[in-house]
């Protein structure tokens, strides 16, 4: 585990884990050479995304309710405890205007 100016990145043999000093994101998670996320998370919180679309990976009647610039990261903690690393963020969104 070891701190960049912009990021945190928790490895070892296995994993490599890069979170975001700024926002407390998830930058990237790669296993065994595999890529799990590129990025995120941005919570769904279920509102107007009932025609998610897995086969093509896109959205079709979905509004952006919630965007980058609405996070406001208020603490981001990693620690380790002895075999186990803990990441922690927390912050809030702005007020969602719905219509």
């Amino acid at each position: 585990m070891y701190k960049r100016q912009e990021s945190t990145v928790i490895s070892n043999e296995f994993i490599n884990a890069s979170f975001s000093n700024a926002t407390g994101k998830i930058n990237h998670i790669v296993f065994q050479n595999d890529t799990l996320l590129t990025g995120g998370p941005i919570p769904d919180l279920g509102l107007m995304n009932h025609q998610k679309s897995w086969e093509s990976q896109k959205t079709s009647g979905i509004r952006d309710i919630i965007s980058e610039g609405q996070w406001k990261l208020k603490t981001f903690n990693v620690k380790q405890e002895k075999e186990n690393v803990i990441v922690s963020a927390e912050g809030t969104y702005d007020t969602l205007r719905m219509s």
